[in-house]
């Protein structure tokens, strides 16, 4: 008696490359819900109430991070390249995506007879979400040629703009430090680099 439904679509658009520029561009939107239709579907009813029709959002882990919950029901993805004079390569990437579920509960006591503590949900899973994502990152190169050999010094700077945007929060409301942020954006980063062929 429990299922998933996942419902979506994606809209894709690409420019090749020609009169000195190129782009592509995405625009995903995604819905899936999880079910739990009678009490044969699970042990623990505790946040049922909460799941129940609610998003799919597994909770996952990174670079040390806890608390996130991968679910977000749209993405925007553009990159595109223009020549400018003298071979000059200007290129930008940008994403952006709904803020990922900010699932606020309550951590019980123990509750004996073996299971243990667990979280509370306040609301339906992906009902209350962080803030909205949004990157640019953009890369200047030229090549320099010499017969078959070609060297390209470029600049690169990820997170243009520098957000801060917070990925994860402690989520136990009745702990001290509620809502207290553990993980953002990883903050503007400028490459220098060069790439040689022969």
């Amino acid at each position: 008696d429990r299922y998933r439904n996942f419902n979506g679509f994606e809209l894709t658009f690409q420019k090749r490359y020609a009169n000195r520029w190129q782009m592509s561009a995405s625009y995903a939107y995604n819905d899936a819900k999880d079910y739990w239709d009678s009490p044969a579907a699970y042990e623990d009813p505790t946040n049922i109430a909460q799941w129940h029709g609610a998003q799919y959002a597994p909770e996952t882990s990174g670079s040390g991070i806890g608390g996130i919950f991968q679910n977000a029901k749209w993405l925007v993805k553009l990159s595109g390249r223009y020549t400018l004079p003298y071979d000059i390569n200007l290129a930008a990437n940008y994403n952006g995506r709904q803020g990922y579920p900010f699932p606020q509960g309550i951590l019980t006591r123990n509750r004996g007879s073996g299971a243990g503590t667990t979280t509370v949900l306040l609301d339906p899973l992906g009902d209350v979400r962080l803030a909205n994502l949004h990157t640019l990152d953009l890369r200047i190169d030229k090549a320099f040629r010499f017969g078959g050999r070609s060297i390209t010094p470029a600049i690169e700077i990820f997170n243009l703009s520098n957000t801060n945007t917070v990925l994860a929060m402690n989520r136990n409301q009745a702990a001290a430090n509620a809502n207290r942020v553990s993980g953002i954006v990883a903050p503007r980063v400028v490459r220098f680099g060069v790439q040689v062929r022969f």
